[in-house]
């Protein structure tokens, strides 16, 4: 009975390994993105209605962003063109990136 409960506790942990949070709120020109990571995962979210932006590969001092098939790697202040789109990493603070993105 015990190895079956473990068992079935696997894919659970599994699940919560790759666990990401993200907030999308969009105005106008500027939508701003809180991407929270578990170690190793990545988050996808729609910015101005249908495009999806991803966030990754995130350290203590950089993140990794695509959008429009394009990608970057930025430190926290930098922005970077991407598409027709500009993307600000406006902080990078533990396991969350706060993004803006502007187009």
């Amino acid at each position: 009975m015990r190895v079956l409960a473990l068992v079935a506790a696997v894919p659970l942990l599994a699940g919560l390994a790759a666990c990401t949070k993200s907030t999308v709120t969009c105005a106008g020109g500027t939508c701003h993105v809180t991407a929270t990571l578990d170690s190793g995962s990545r988050a996808t979210v729609d910015v101005f209605g249908s495009h999806q932006l991803s966030v990754g590969d995130l350290s203590a001092s950089e993140v990794t962003v695509g959008l429009e098939g394009h990608r970057s790697t930025m430190k926290a202040g930098q922005s970077d063109a991407l598409g027709a789109y500009t993307v600000h990493v406006d902080s990078i603070s533990g396991d969350t990136v706060k993004l803006t993105v502007t187009g």
